[in-house]
């Protein structure tokens, strides 16, 4: 049976980081403890967001995705949703596969090896194809814009992911087989539940979303076992009565919008 994450588990998650975060500021700033403040800290703006974030300044490898409404598997590709889990490498490779011959993918056949695994993060960035990647970016305002650009009705989330390692094995042996790349990437991070990947192709897109990619080494595991047992992700919950507000101020003084981030047929953040 899948483990579902509850819209209430992710809220107490987050007002439990939250309160740590704020009592944290409130010690270093030699403020008096204010129960008041910390109960009823929102994140209405852009300036209590970064607050709130300045608490993780000593995590590493910090890496940032928004959401814009509520799943019952957050930090998980969707392809990890489908009943497909004894073939999910052979339906990826197909995708991949399948992109490759796309208009969009032929462009790229110049310039990289057969098999080169820069080919997952282009399948993962266009829209139309699923993999194992999971979009992210090294910029938290940007997964702030993401959190909140669409579904007004629902709260948003930006999730942090910390601690990661970052994918460090030479990926562009064209010897290698897509089917190779998936058992040396799963077995020397056998440890990890995500590796993040930096983009080896300049595209202006994931340029402008300072965007990277999360490898799911082990999604199956995370989607029967539980989202949080990994303790790597931080939820931040986005009242969808602040949405608009804070895309104002994303946009100006920040100029971040969706005509700077977005470009057609790609996937956001």
């Amino acid at each position: 049976m899948d483990y579902h994450v509850s819209e209430e588990l992710l809220e107490d998650k987050f007002i439990k980081w939250r309160d740590a975060m704020l009592m944290e500021l409130q010690n270093s700033l030699n403020l008096s403890y204010d129960i008041n403040l910390v109960q009823n800290f929102e994140i209405d703006s852009v300036l209590k967001y970064n607050l709130l974030l300045s608490g993780i300044t000593g995590l590493l490898h910090t890496r940032f995705r928004g959401e814009a409404r509520y799943h019952s598997n957050p930090g998980l590709p969707i392809i990890a949703r489908k009943d497909i889990e004894s073939k999910t490498a052979d339906y990826e490779i197909e995708e991949i596969n399948r992109f490759k011959k796309s208009d969009k993918g032929r462009e790229f056949e110049s310039r990289l090896a057969r098999n080169d695994i820069t080919w997952w993060m282009l399948t993962q960035h266009y829209k139309g194809y699923e993999t194992r990647l999971l979009d992210i970016s090294r910029n938290s305002l940007i997964a702030l814009y993401f959190a909140c650009e669409k579904h007004f009705d629902k709260d948003g989330y930006v999730f942090i992911f910390h601690s990661i390692n970052k994918m460090s094995l030479p990926l562009n042996d064209e010897y290698k087989t897509f089917q190779d790349h998936i058992v040396d990437v799963n077995n020397y991070y056998k440890d990890d539940h995500y590796v993040y990947m930096h983009p080896t192709i300049s595209l202006d897109r994931i340029n402008r979303q300072e965007g990277e990619f999360l490898w799911i080494r082990n999604f199956s595991k995370l989607k029967h076992e539980g989202f949080f047992d990994t303790n790597q992700i931080i939820p931040i919950i986005i009242k969808k009565e602040n949405k608009q507000k804070l895309l104002r101020e994303l946009n100006d003084p920040q100029g971040i919008n969706n005509d700077y981030l977005n470009i057609k047929n790609i996937r956001n953040i």
